[in-house]
C-alpha cells in the first residue's frame, strides 16, 4: 500500500530537495575520488526535517580507543588501545525529545562534554561500532567494512541551555565516508548519511522496509507494520506512540572521469537514514 504525501507539500519543495540532494551527491563524488578533501561535502538531512514533518501529518561491547590524550585535542585522530563503552538507552519520551530538538531551526552550541555525556573518544567508537556491526552488513558489505580510518568530531546542543545534546562525527576511510548525528548520553545513532564508492547491495523496496524495521527495533520500540512513501523515493515507517518514524533514502550514481589511461567509470552509493519526529 502506497501512501502518498498530501497536497500541501508543493511539488517545488520536492523538486527543490532533490535538486539539492543531487548537487551533494556531486559533491561526494569529488570527495571519494580526492581522499584528502575534508568531510564537508557530506550531504545532511536536517534541513529537510520540517518539510517531511508537514508532510507525515495528514535500536555494551569492547571498542577501540581513538588516540591518546595528546591526540584528542587535534581535530583528526587515530586509533589505538581498547576500552568498554557502557551503552544506554533513551525512554521513548527521551527520544522523542531528542529528535524532536534535531528537527527546529536553530543555532549550534559546541561545548565539552559535560557529567553523564560520552567523551569524544566513546562518541567515536559508538559511530564506528553503528557502521561496522549495524549498516555495513546489511548492505553486504561485511569484508570492507571502515578498515583503516580517520575521524573527526564534535558536541554541541541545539540550544544554550538545551538539556540534550549531540555528538556530530565524521569517518572517512578509502572509499567510504560517514556522517552520524548522536544523542550524547545514549550514543544512540539519530541521524547518518554515508556515501561509498565500495561494491554495495544496493537496497530495493523490500530492503529499505527491512533496514527501517531493523533500525526502529534497535530502539527498541515496537513499529508500524504500514510503511509510508514519500517524494524522492524516501521511506518511512512509525515507531513508537509518540509521533517517531524512522526513514531512508538511497541512490547510486555514475561519474565518469578522464585519467590518463582513458575515462574511467566510478558508481558512488549514497543512504540516509534517521529518525524525524511529527506532532
Amino acid at each position: 500500500m502506497q501512501v502518498r504525501r498530501p497536497d500541501s507539500v508543493s511539488k517545488k519543495n520536492m523538486r527543490n530537495s532533490g535538486d539539492k540532494y543531487k548537487k551533494l551527491l556531486v559533491n561526494a563524488g569529488g570527495i571519494l575520488s580526492a581522499f584528502g578533501i575534508a568531510l564537508g561535502g557530506l550531504f545532511l538531512v536536517q534541513s529537510r526535517l520540517a518539510q517531511e514533518e508537514a508532510g507525515l501529518l495528514r535500536g555494551s561491547g569492547k571498542v577501540k580507543v581513538i588516540g591518546e590524550s595528546e591526540a584528542m585535542e587535534a581535530s583528526e585522530v587515530q586509533v589505538s588501545d581498547t576500552i568498554i563503552v557502557e551503552k544506554t538507552m533513551l525512554t521513548e519520551e527521551e527520544l522523542a525529545e531528542s529528535v524532536g530538538n534535531l528537527a527546529r531551526e536553530r543555532e549550534e552550541y559546541p561545548h565539552e562534554p559535560r557529567q553523564g555525556q560520552l567523551t569524544m573518544v566513546q562518541a567515536i567508537e559508538c559511530g564506528k561500532e553503528w557502521m561496522e556491526n549495524f549498516l555495513t552488513p546489511r548492505l553486504g558489505m561485511e569484508k570492507t567494512g571502515l578498515g583503516a580510518y580517520k575521524a573527526n568530531c564534535y558536541l554541541w546542543a541545539a540550544e544554550e541551555e538545551a538539556i540534550f545534546s549531540y555528538w556530530t562525527v565524521m569517518l572517512a576511510s578509502q572509499g567510504m565516508e560517514a556522517e552520524l548525528i548522536l544523542n550524547a548520553v545514549s550514543g544512540q545513532v539519530l541521524e547518518a548519511s554515508v556515501t561509498s564508492s565500495h561494491s554495495v547491495e544496493c537496497p530495493d523496496e523490500e530492503g529499505k522496509k527491512a533496514l527501517l524495521k531493523d533500525y526502529g527495533d534497535s530502539f527498541g520500540l515496537e513499529g508500524s507494520s504500514l510503511f509510508l512513501e514519500g517524494g524522492d523515493g524516501i521511506i518511512y515507517r512509525s515507531i513508537g506512540s509518540r509521533g517517531l518514524y524512522t526513514a531512508v533514502r538511497s541512490e547510486s550514481v555514475i561519474f565518469s572521469r578522464l585519467e590518463e589511461d582513458g575515462l574511467k567509470n566510478e558508481e558512488i552509493f549514497s543512504i540516509q537514514l534517521y529518525l524525524l519526529r511529527v506532532k
